[in-house]
């Protein structure tokens, strides 16, 4: 992979990153209008996300890893997750919300892994933390649009379209990983 290759990866990541920065940044907002849920309730939710994702980044991408390339991964978990994500919004119980949360949980895990991956190796050994440092730097920045957004989607659409939003914005992350890295 090339410096083409490196640019690429980075417009799929800020869609990616994008979407999900949206879907963490609003959830407590979402759950509260959504589900009227109290805080500890949500609390409880994102630290059973956070021990998914923690398990998978700590058990699970290792032998999937072995198994399969960063792009197989991604072919399989993108679409995954942008079904995921698009329909967790929906939700009218807690219990349908976390049988969504907990496969979205485990393939975005994945994905983020293995983006990253594929990013080290793009470029050589001496240029990799630079490269990871501005992907680093294009989380950084949807961190501080996402909470804006998904407030504006909350309260001028309401918490149904929370999902449907970050979806598109997954699904343009998904488009550009096919077109440039699914020969």
């Amino acid at each position: 992979m090339g410096q083409t290759s490196v640019q690429n990866l980075l417009f799929v990541e800020l869609f990616y990153s994008l979407a999900f920065t949206i879907f963490e940044s609003g959830f407590a907002l979402f759950s509260m209008r959504k589900l009227s849920l109290n805080v500890t309730n949500t609390s409880f939710i994102l630290t059973y996300v956070g021990i998914l994702v923690a398990f998978t980044q700590g058990f699970l991408i290792r032998p999937v890893s072995k198994r399969f390339s960063e792009t197989n991964i991604l072919k399989l978990a993108l679409p995954s997750e942008l079904v995921l994500l698009s329909i967790y919004s929906f939700s009218s119980q807690l219990s349908i919300l976390l049988l969504i949360l907990s496969p979205l949980s485990i393939v975005s895990a994945l994905s983020s892994v293995s983006i990253a991956s594929m990013v080290s190796k793009s470029v050589p050994r001496e240029k990799v933390g630079g490269t990871l440092g501005i992907f680093n730097s294009v989380d950084g920045l949807t961190r501080i649009v996402s909470p804006i957004l998904s407030g504006l989607i909350i309260q001028n659409l309401g918490p149904s379209f929370k999902g449907p939003i970050e979806g598109a914005f997954l699904f343009v992350s998904l488009l550009m990983f096919f077109r440039y890295f699914s020969q």
